[in-house]
Formats: structure tokens, C-alpha cells, sequence
């Protein structure tokens, strides 16, 4: 099944928080396809109420969008080790 060219067909927010750290993160990865109709990640993470650091990863196909977020959300596993919290899904709303 192919995308059109205008479907977001990932978009997923996450936050960490832990006011006795002082810790107020969020890590934001949205799928999409860009002007030239090509499959792009972008990867928007930073302290919450700040605009964040952006990065722009362009991917080959659908698989390719499904490995890189499994692999980007992995690593957000670790986050209790390195912050002292979990991250929690903020969108979509967990079911």
C-alpha cells in the first residue's frame, strides 16, 4: 500500500519529567513525505516549552520509516539509566 502524498502515517510524542532532577524533555518523530514525494523523518527533541533541536532524516521506503522509529524509540527505553524518569506517550493518546 503505497502513502499519498500528503498522509503523516507516524506521528508520536513523547515526554520525560522529573521536577526532583529538574528534567522536562520531549522527543517528537513524524513521519512524511516532502516536496518531491520522498519518505522524510523528522526528529524534534529538547526541553518542553522550547522549540527543540530539529533533524531531518530522509528514508527509503515504509520498512525503512517502521526500522528507524523501532530504533529511535529503543533507545528511549534506556532514558530511566541517563535521566532518572521514564518517557511517556503524550500523542496519540495511549489506548
Amino acid at each position: 500500500m503505497s502513502l499519498p502524498r500528503d498522509a503523516i502515517p507516524h506521528s508520536i510524542r513523547l515526554e520525560a519529567r522529573n521536577p526532583a532532577r529538574n528534567v522536562a524533555r520531549f522527543y517528537t518523530l513524524e513521519a512524511s513525505r516532502d516536496l518531491l514525494g520522498d519518505l522524510v523523518l523528522t526528529l524534534t527533541s529538547g526541553r518542553i516549552g522550547t522549540s527543540g533541536c530539529r533533524r531531518v532524516l530522509a528514508v527509503g521506503d515504509e520498512a525503512a520509516v517502521q526500522q528507524e522509529i523501532a530504533r529511535r524509540l529503543r533507545r528511549r527505553r534506556s532514558a530511566p539509566k541517563r535521566l532518572g524518569c521514564e518517557y511517556e506517550r503524550v500523542y496519540p493518546p495511549p489506548t
